[in-house]
């Protein structure tokens, strides 16, 4: 288990930013988890904002210093943490899982979780990576937000933070340490098992297409169904 310590916090602006502020300052240890109840700008993908109710839902991040990783071989990182929030959902739901590539979670078309890499490089290693992870737990309203959904709305129960939180931990700690023994070809057949032949919604090249993912290579080129013309995606985080 690579996580040893845990930060909790009323309040922040961002995890992830906390994180990458403090290691910037004093250079942190890898494993190192920080848990809030409220981010005031927590981040999503492409400059997009993440809310969530304070003390409804699971804010965390956690630092990993994966310099044995080589940068090729980074979307990795994004398949794991999308296969460890996944195994920590079955646990409470009996509904089909799909991973959305990127890094969004979905049950019946709807998002309950996501996550957010951010990568330091230097020549051909990765220095430094801090995973921002949101998901969604107790929250039974989702303002002006259809395609949303969480663990309270799907089964009709209360659920301990604390819990998934430990889950999906011990989950992407047993994943992280396949990864740097290079079980490459076993961590991809399982993101697969929930990412592939998934049809869902995204703009690619300025145009909102539908998309359906067939493959992905193992430097994160993902071969696709777009608008059903096969096409080679360039992953991006």
């Amino acid at each position: 288990m690579i996580f040893k310590r845990k930060v909790f916090l009323k309040d922040v602006d961002s995890t992830s930013d906390y994180l990458i502020r403090l290691d910037n300052k004093i250079s942190l240890d890898e494993g190192l988890v920080v848990v809030s109840d409220f981010q005031n700008k927590g981040r999503g993908r492409i400059g997009k904002t993440w809310h969530s109710d304070c003390g409804k839902n699971l804010l965390f991040s956690f630092i990993l210093k994966p310099t044995g990783i080589p940068i090729k071989k980074q979307f990795f990182l994004s398949m794991i943490s999308s296969i460890a929030i996944v195994d920590a959902l079955k646990k409470h739901l009996s509904e089909k899982i799909n991973i959305k590539w990127p890094n969004d979670i979905l049950i019946n078309n709807k998002k309950i979780a996501g996550f957010l890499l951010d990568l330091s490089v230097s020549s051909n290693s990765i220095k430094r990576c801090v995973i921002g992870c949101g998901i969604n737990i107790n929250q039974k309203q989702f303002s002006q937000l259809n395609d949303v959904t969480s663990i309270i709305l799907a089964n009709n129960h209360i659920t301990e933070k604390k819990v998934v939180l430990d889950d999906f931990l011990q989950y992407f700690s047993k994943l992280y340490t396949d990864l740097i023994n290079e079980k490459y070809s076993e961590i991809k057949s399982r993101y697969l098992s929930s990412a592939k032949d998934f049809v869902f919604t995204k703009s690619v090249n300025g145009k909102k297409s539908e998309i359906q993912v067939l493959n992905i290579s193992e430097e994160g080129f993902v071969l696709a169904l777009v608008d059903n013309v096969p096409q080679k995606l360039k992953n991006i985080f």
